[in-house]
């Protein structure tokens, strides 16, 4: 005899396994950004994408690294301004730069901005890598990283502009501040 779900005529043990499989996909990544919610045609979002929070500092400088380029790079059409990236990548850059940073919100996004807009579109950084080069020049408070990463935008009309995917690659100077924690202070290339 089965016991089942009182009303709903379901057996409990299938209502079980739907919240583990549920909470697996959750756990095992579909609960990060972006995550395409209702999915459209090729799995395109399509309802509001959520930007993720601020960028965090970390006492690995290929982290901080990845953290920075993830930051930079992404952009939600839910986001109050063209220039919202700046503010999440601000824990993971030192002063002078952020500095740098805060003029670019004086900008106007530009007609490409309302067009990102119009189309829901969404940018995330995936297939993130980084190294530290042999050559580099490296002390106990200063490093050089390359880091790594595929751009993907998915928009919920029509197609993203420039195919969707945009391979990244920058060279970061990160120093060691306080609480042993990297942080970019510029970007050589």
């Amino acid at each position: 005899m089965t016991s089942r779900l009182r009303g709903w005529g379901l057996p409990i043990g299938a209502v079980v396994v739907v919240l583990l499989l549920g909470m697996g996909a959750y756990l095992l990544g579909a609960g990060r950004y972006p995550v395409p919610v209702g999915g459209g045609p090729g799995g395109v979002p399509s309802s509001p994408a959520v930007a993720p929070g601020p960028m965090v500092p970390s006492p690995d400088p290929l982290l901080a690294a990845t953290a920075w380029l993830r930051g930079y790079r992404t952009q939600v059409w839910t986001d109050p301004q063209p220039w919202s990236w700046t503010t999440r990548v601000l824990p993971v850059v030192t002063g002078d730069l952020a500095g740098d940073y805060r003029t670019v919100q004086t900008a106007a996004g530009g007609a490409e901005w309302a067009d990102y807009v119009a189309r829901r579109c969404a940018t995330d950084v995936s297939a993130l890598g980084a190294v530290i080069p042999a050559e580099a020049p490296r002390s106990a408070t200063e490093v050089y990283v390359q880091v790594t990463g595929d751009a993907v935008t998915h928009c919920a009309i029509g197609a993203p502009p420039g195919g969707g995917t945009e391979h990244l690659a920058a060279t970061v100077e990160l120093v060691r501040g306080a609480g042993g924690l990297w942080r970019v202070t510029s970007r050589l290339y």
